[in-house]
């Protein structure tokens, strides 16, 4: 709990000792009720869980920190590590500290992203969060844990799938 402390206390430092040096365009919003307008109206989003995925699927750069863990800037490349941590809300390994160097070069880095890349980002995230694949992955589970602890195998129909299907 401590280390969780630590990185949002020296983010939050390192962006007020930015913004004490007339750095207006520097906000801090607490809670707000229009999340998705908040985010449509910033240049980067700097947060973790749901409001980084909500920031992608909205087209803007993302800088993932959490309670767990600093991912920085996300890009194609690193969009598996802030899925499997939740973007910094999970992780059970030390990570490093946040610092003023590593937060301004993930800054210019978001801020350089193009259309293009944001575009990659947001088509990546809406595969994952895809109910047909969420549905197949939860079966097979089911299937596998229901088939280690009867001791005996069960087919795989991807019924349920079936049934999503036939809804629509």
């Amino acid at each position: 709990m401590k280390r969780q402390k630590k990185n949002w206390k020296k983010l939050w430092n390192i962006l007020k000792e930015w913004q004490s040096k007339n750095l207006e365009n520097i906000e801090f919003l607490g809670y707000v009720n229009d999340v998705p307008n908040k985010i449509k109206e910033s240049d980067i989003i700097i947060g973790a869980g749901r409001v980084a995925v909500e920031a992608i699927l909205s087209g803007r750069p993302v800088i993932a920190v959490g309670e767990a863990k600093y991912i920085g800037c996300i890009t194609p490349n690193n969009l598996s590590e802030g899925l499997k941590s939740n973007f910094g809300d999970i992780d059970f390994s030390e990570q490093i500290i946040i610092d003023s160097k590593t937060l301004t070069s993930d800054i210019e880095t978001a801020l350089n992203l193009t259309n293009e890349n944001l575009l990659n980002l947001r088509e990546m995230t809406t595969d994952e969060f895809d109910l047909y694949k969420i549905v197949d992955k939860i079966e097979k589970i089911y299937s596998k844990t229901y088939v280690e602890k009867k001791k005996y195998a069960v087919r795989y129909t991807g019924r349920f799938q079936e049934k999503i299907n036939k809804m629509h």
